[in-house]
């Protein structure tokens, strides 16, 4: 039997202390309940289908530019470069496939926390590392909204991610922190609710080069040379 290097067992050692470390300090999803207002139900309706556009992700066919509107956010598989087949969850009200199983405090936290159900940090090709500056009442809002979504059974394979990258992001991302008491933007302040806005929609994802596990802020929305593939071709993010 081939013996294991030294060094190969320091790194599994590490591994397992780090992540067990990090998930002992996850923060706890609140016992919140949402109330379910017709102003709520506004905001979230155009936080999810305009300025984050979720169902870019969450619904399939919208890559191909024929989004299934009878499985509107009930989850899709996309090819990324060097990720491979990235699944993605559903977030229909179905109890079984989607998140209908869910606590308000639970789908909270995977939105600005980036945990998932199970207690698991998520990758953030979900971007709640843009999601942490949600105000509540916005927050608030898109859990109401997605409250009101048609539940639809559609199993998605789970997530993996492919090797190295699965050990690079357990050993580097940094355990999330929580989030609470996030105010709204100042609406007589076009500038810092301008911020907000672009902050909220994640134009960094595509309009910022990539570096390591995250983004070169010193490049912020000054383009990038990651190729997006689809229907219409490849193109690339411009400054």
């Amino acid at each position: 039997m081939e013996k294991i290097s030294s060094p190969l067992i320091k790194s599994i050692f590490v591994f397992i202390i780090l992540t067990s470390f990090s998930c002992a300090t996850l923060p706890k999803p609140s016992d919140e309940k949402i109330t379910l207002t017709a102003q709520r139900l506004a905001r979230g309706k155009y936080l999810v289908e305009g300025i984050s556009v979720c169902g870019g992700c969450h619904t399939p066919g919208s890559q191909e530019g024929k989004p299934n509107e009878n499985k509107h956010l009930a989850g899709d598989s996309i090819f990324i470069e060097r990720l491979g087949t990235i699944n993605i969850p559903n977030i229909t009200q179905d109890v079984q496939t989607g998140i209908g199983g869910w606590t308000d405090g639970e789908i909270i936290r995977a939105l600005r926390e980036g945990v998932n159900k199970k207690g698991k940090v998520m990758f953030p090709f979900m971007p709640y590392p843009n999601y942490r500056d949600m105000s509540d009442d916005d927050v608030k809002a898109v859990v109401a909204y997605l409250r009101k979504v048609p539940p639809v059974s559609n199993k998605v394979p789970k997530f993996k991610l492919p090797f190295p990258v699965n050990i690079m992001f357990w050993l580097f991302s940094p355990a999330p922190k929580p989030v609470k008491d996030v105010p709204n933007p100042p609406k007589d302040d076009p500038v810092v609710l301008g911020k907000y806005l672009v902050t909220i929609g994640a134009c960094s994802d595509c309009h910022t080069q990539r570096k390591g596990m995250g983004y070169d802020m010193s490049k912020y929305l000054a383009g990038s040379d990651e190729p997006h593939k689809g229907y219409w071709g490849t193109t690339y993010a411009v400054n």
